[in-house]
């Protein structure tokens, strides 16, 4: 099995509160890797890998610093990371196989306070996408900053790869 860039890479060139991948091909097997520079604000990061549809089809856990988990069901997103204001650097994978709920895995990494006395901020989340027919493969893949007033720095990126 070897891996593909899948889709083109996305690099912000000025601040935005979204960053997305548009042009991916069904793949079974992904993963995304981002580099998030942050703006300064206290961010929430949702994830989002979906087609044409909309709704409240994603149901999600996660913990951060391995604190309690905590769960978000029926929602258009995986909250993957409630980051505080720091840079990110994440990691997913997805297994996206014809007839199956759709499954993600993530962890993602922030500075937390400066220096070598600071230890770095951890998250981990799993999450699902349950489409309708769970034969739909994706072509979207999209960070977004939850609340208002939150953006990603010029610089940021996000990329894909995928194989069968």
């Amino acid at each position: 099995m070897a891996w593909t860039k899948n889709g083109t890479p996305s690099t912000l060139g000025a601040a935005a509160t979204t960053i997305e991948i548009s042009d991916l091909t069904g793949k079974k097997f992904n993963q995304y890797m981002y580099d998030l520079i942050d703006d300064g604000t206290n961010q929430i990061l949702d994830l989002q890998v979906y087609n044409s549809e909309t709704g409240n089809l994603f149901a999600s856990r996660g913990s951060s610093n391995g604190g309690a988990d905590a769960t978000d069901v029926s929602r258009d997103e995986i909250t993957t990371q409630n980051s505080g204001a720091q840079d990110l650097f994440g990691i997913c994978y997805s297994v996206w196989i014809s007839g199956e709920e759709k499954l993600t895995i993530g962890f993602s990494v922030g500075q937390g306070t400066a220096g070598a006395a600071g230890a770095p901020n951890r998250s981990e989340y799993v999450g699902k996408y349950v489409p309708s027919p769970l034969t739909d493969t994706f072509d979207v893949l999209t960070l977004e900053a939850q609340s208002s007033g939150e953006e990603y720095e010029s610089g940021s990126n996000l990329s894909a790869l995928g194989t069968d």
